[in-house]
């Protein structure tokens, strides 16, 4: 029975593994080890699927076989599992398993964080830009006219930019 594919979230794999690993060590059966796990994360996102691979471990006996059936689980996960069991070191496996997908966690969170800044500060000088141009600049040619001084070229271009100094962006003074 081939499950729906769904992404699992690489902290949720390093979880997954960690737990795999603690029961081996721990010396329990996998098939119960896999029925409390299940049990343990009843109520949560991805339920349904540990269910289906403690169903399937205790059917077959064998993690590689039970995370073979569904497709949610990943390629590069289920034949280390199948690797794991047949030089029977799959307690080991496991472990590096949780290592490798918490690395991968880590890197894609500074992945994201390092390009969420930049992006940030861009949207944030392109807020304080036009707001010094549609609201500060017009206050000084206001405070300018008032004392009956003619405002500078250059600062009339920026404040009409968009319609009137397009065609001329490259005078230096519009």
């Amino acid at each position: 029975m081939a499950g729906k594919k769904r992404a699992l979230d690489s902290a949720e794999l390093s979880s997954f593994c960690s737990q795999v690993a603690l029961i081996l060590s721990a010396g329990l059966p996998l098939y119960d080890g896999m029925e409390t796990l299940a049990e343990t994360t009843k109520g949560s996102e991805y339920a349904d699927l540990y269910e289906s691979a403690s169903k399937a471990v205790t059917e077959t006996g064998s993690l590689y076989q039970a995370l073979q059936r569904d497709e949610s689980w990943p390629t590069y996960l289920v034949e280390m599992v199948g690797i794991g069991e047949q030089t029977g070191q799959l307690e080991k496996v496991m472990n590096g398993l949780a290592d490798y997908y918490a690395r991968e966690d880590r890197i894609r969170s500074s992945i994201i964080g390092a390009v969420t800044y930049p992006l940030v500060l861009g949207v944030m000088l392109v807020l304080i830009i036009a707001i010094m141009l549609w609201k500060v600049l017009p206050v000084f040619q206001r405070v300018l006219n008032s004392m009956g001084a003619e405002p500078p070229s250059a600062g009339w271009c920026w404040r009409w930019w968009p319609w009137w100094c397009w065609p001329w962006w490259w005078a230096p003074s519009c």
